[in-house]
């Protein structure tokens, strides 16, 4: 007789529980909302952007889900701090929504950078529609696909120092000593002041 339990016979059944496979990779844009990129984006689309969206509708980088994720300051007047895109496969949405996108306010706020990388985070959680489907319930859901991130934001160069390689400091001992338990980018030596 047969086995109707799939577990025996030429098919190496051995009870294991496998997941489905993911087949492809996500991709963000998270993008400041302000006047501070306006200026800066048309550069930015015509550089990174279109390039990076034609190689994703030629296939040439396999299936691939997008989503757009736009931060703004606090001072904009608006509902939302951060506004993001639902996952898709079409570069035509996603373009759409590019067209769509204003910017308006000024100030770069490291805050709204932070929850636009939080809903990033989030939006990388969501299910996928390039998962295979689960023959059954009783299958472990699949694993996030692999997942990009553009970020899309002007860099103000006076807010920020221009750091030299994070070198060791010195302990004292003469010989380079030991590593210290931790150091931060002020240990370092400072350029372009």
């Amino acid at each position: 007789g047969g086995n109707s339990d799939g577990g025996g016979g030429g098919g190496g059944g051995n009870g294991a529980v496998t997941a489905p496979q993911v087949v492809g990779s996500r991709m963000i844009l998270v993008m400041e909302g302000t006047a501070a990129l306006r200026q800066l984006w048309p550069d930015f689309l015509r550089l990174y952007v279109d390039p990076l969206l034609r190689s994703i509708d030629n296939k040439a980088m396999g299936p691939m889900e997008m989503a757009l994720v736009v931060y703004r300051s606090c001072e904009v007047p608006t509902n939302a701090l951060v506004e993001s895109s639902a996952w898709t496969t079409s570069v035509a949405e996603i373009r759409r929504q590019l067209d769509l996108t204003s910017f308006a306010g000024w100030g770069m706020s490291d805050t709204a950078l932070t929850h636009g990388l939080m809903e990033a985070m989030y939006l990388q959680t969501l299910p996928s529609q390039l998962s295979a489907p689960l023959a059954s319930e009783a299958q472990p859901p699949p694993p996030p696909p692999p997942c990009h991130v553009m970020l899309a934001a002007p860099f103000d160069s006076n807010r920020m120092p221009v750091i030299a390689h994070l070198s060791r400091p010195d302990d004292g001992s003469g010989g380079g000593g030991r590593p210290p338990t931790s150091w931060g980018y002020m240990d370092a030596p400072e350029i372009g002041r």
